[in-house]
């Protein structure tokens, strides 16, 4: 080695020295931190030098696209987040509103139900015997309470109004967050 330890620095960052002169510089610049302090400073310096002295190179057309491909990096359009939430927010507020319409159609139908069955007496004949007559006294059919499907449907559609109210709050609220932090 030379015993000016930046002019062997220069020629290592250079990389004017052959393989085994390499190897050997850089076992020194282990065991000697003069040697390894000029190394970085000689370093930083031609790194310095080739970074005024070199004309920036054109890339050819798809070039830089290509390396962008390869490298990961997304150059297009960014997404604009604020339009796509406030869209989602008037699908969801559409949506609310046509299952609401038709919950309110349900409630304005007519509630049909089936025909009650007609109880009738057979015709009343003497009777035979004392059992014969007991028979004919009990009644044949006992008559069911009516169901009131009209109560039924109306706590069940407002228990629906209110479900759909909780949701549209809590939407509201997670869009706006959303937005905000868009922002």
């Amino acid at each position: 080695m030379n015993s000016d330890p930046h002019e062997s620095a220069a020629w290592r960052a250079f990389g004017m020295l052959d393989t085994d002169k390499a190897a050997g510089f850089d076992e020194s610049m282990r065991h000697d931190p003069e040697l390894k302090q000029a190394y970085l400073e000689m370093e930083s310096l031609t790194a310095a030098i080739a970074a005024v002295c070199v004309q920036p190179v054109e890339p050819r057309a798809g070039q830089l696209q290509r390396l962008e491909r390869q490298l990961g990096i997304h150059s297009g359009r960014r997404t604009n987040w604020a339009a796509i939430s406030g869209w989602a927010a008037a699908a969801v507020l559409t949506l609310l509103l046509v299952l609401n319409r038709e919950s309110q159609e349900r409630k304005n139908l007519p509630v049909v139900s089936a025909p009650r069955a007609a109880v009738t007496q057979p015709p009343v004949s003497p009777p035979a015997s004392e059992e014969e007559a007991a028979a004919l006294n009990a009644p044949h059919f006992k008559e069911q309470p009516a169901f009131d499907e009209t109560a039924l449907e109306q706590q069940t559609d407002s228990q629906e109004d209110e479900i759909a109210k909780i949701f549209t709050r809590q939407e509201t609220r997670r869009l706006i967050q959303e937005i905000e932090v868009l922002k």
